[in-house]
């Protein structure tokens, strides 16, 4: 019974953001993809937001109730927290129910006119004048974790832009899918029904999404590094101060005409894919690739868990990727990874999940990029001497599934003595003290650390002893 009262909410929800669409008749911006859909989100929100009254998602709340409650309202972050994948799905039942039915009946109250938005959500301006309006722009998350996700998400609010930010080789969330080319067409309904005014925009360095222009009738624009994107990313590179790292630098390309960008506290190429794309919807809006640059470089600000640059003690740092794990995403950590010279690379790697009948073999992949990382070293006379590391020196593994990933790169030509693996860094009283203990001492002054893994690996947890050392 209770289960059917919460579908009833839920329904009434997803209607009620029907009507509110059809009310106020927002601009809708639409993301969907297999990696990079919130800090793509992040970056459009950064670019647009001076110009235009914008909403987007809040964190990553992309399914059939996280994309209508961004549409009723921009609610605070305590209330929606009880929504989120830290939230146990038994915990607090009451409060989530309040929140909802709060939620319908301001709704209800909005759509019909009886009272104006700012009366009922009663937000005040210091001034004590009430500062709320619908939004012009709305930048939405569309996630797609089993089939005919993006349909019903395109019934509650069809995008007048469609991005699509990348498949990969082993898309996440293929467990539940038939095949990869089946997780391309759940993502290519985002942009099949758009109209010829409409705008498709996607990665041009994805195969996957290279014929996906005979699939709309919308214009489509690229972005990525490939010299034919209509935005393209060129001269990537790290910002360092005293042999740390301090952000990203790169530029954005079009037509010949290039701007340079920097952004504070990110390590990944990704924060420069995500800028790209935000310059070709900044297009849309007649906003031009100076103003993008500027921005970005001004308000962008990375999502905790995505690759964000975190100092520790004795001169450690972090590239905090826990939030979540995908093969690509994490071929392009490493990747980005080797880029970085002169310091002791450790690699912390949680499971990638929900890969089904390609886990095995997306766990091999990544533990064969890691030894490719690795490679013996001759000096003048021709006699070898000890390896060296353009990507990873350590690799510790948590979890059966990374377990593959360190089996594989050992077996591959990776330093046996310098694999460390553990079965998980929980138990049942929360964090595994003595597996974080081990990880501690096998940690160095200076050492860049990456940290990624599914989120149901909990490895943000590591991420915080590590600060602390």
């Amino acid at each position: 019974m209770k289960r059917l009262f919460i579908r009833i909410l839920r329904f009434k929800i997803g209607l009620l953001a029907k009507l509110t669409i059809w009310r106020f008749k927002p601009f809708i911006i639409a993301i969907t993809g297999s990696a990079g859909k919130t800090s793509a989100k992040e970056a459009i929100f950064a670019v647009l937001k001076n110009y235009k009254r914008v909403r987007r998602s809040w964190g990553n709340f992309n399914s059939d109730l996280g994309v209508p409650l961004t549409i009723l309202g921009d609610f605070n972050e305590k209330d929606l927290n009880l929504f989120s994948r830290n939230m146990p799905a038994g915990a607090n039942k009451f409060k989530k129910l309040t929140f909802l039915l709060k939620v319908i009946l301001s709704a209800f109250i909005r759509v019909i006119g009886l009272r104006s938005p700012s009366q009922i959500f009663q937000r005040k301006t210091w001034e004590g004048k009430s500062a709320y309006r619908y939004p012009e722009i709305l930048v939405l998350e569309y996630g797609a974790d089993k089939p005919g996700d993006i349909q019903e998400l395109i019934k509650i609010a069809k995008p007048d832009i469609g991005i699509i930010t990348a498949i990969g080789q082993i898309p996440v969330h293929v467990e539940f899918y038939p095949s990869v080319e089946a997780v391309v067409r759940e993502k290519a309904n985002l942009i099949s029904d758009l109209f010829t005014s409409d705008l498709v925009v996607i990665n041009g360095d994805d195969p996957w999404l290279e014929n996906l222009e005979k699939r709309t009738r919308a214009r489509v624009k690229t972005f990525g590094t490939s010299s034919d994107c209509d935005i393209k990313i060129s001269h990537f590179g790290h910002l360092t101060e005293s042999g740390k790292i301090k952000g990203i630098t790169f530029k954005l390309e079009k037509e010949g005409k290039s701007v340079p960008v920097d952004i504070a506290d990110v390590f990944s190429i990704s924060h420069a894919y995500a800028s790209a794309c935000a310059a070709v919807v900044a297009e849309h809006f007649d906003i031009n690739l100076v103003s993008v640059a500027d921005d970005i470089s001004k308000y962008y600000r990375p999502v905790s868990g995505r690759s964000v640059i975190l100092d520790g003690k004795k001169n450690i740092q972090i590239i905090d990727e826990s939030y979540n794990s995908s093969p690509l995403a994490l071929k392009t950590a490493l990747e980005t990874l080797k880029m970085v010279s002169g310091r002791r690379k450790v690699a912390v790697l949680g499971d990638m999940t929900e890969l089904g009948q390609f886990t095995q073999k997306a766990h091999e992949m990544i533990g064969e990029i890691i030894s490719e990382c690795v490679g013996p070293v001759r000096n003048r006379e021709g006699s070898q001497r000890a390896s060296v590391s353009n990507g990873v020196d350590v690799l510790i593994t948590v979890g059966e599934k990374a377990k593959i990933i360190s089996d594989r790169a050992v077996r591959s030509g990776f330093s046996k003595s310098n694999t460390f693996f553990f079965d998980s860094i929980t138990d049942s009283s929360g964090i595994n003290i003595d597996t974080i203990e081990k990880i501690k001492e096998i940690l160095q002054e200076g050492d860049l650390i990456l940290v990624k893994g599914s989120h149901s690996v909990g490895l943000e947890k590591v991420v915080e002893k590590i600060k602390k050392l």
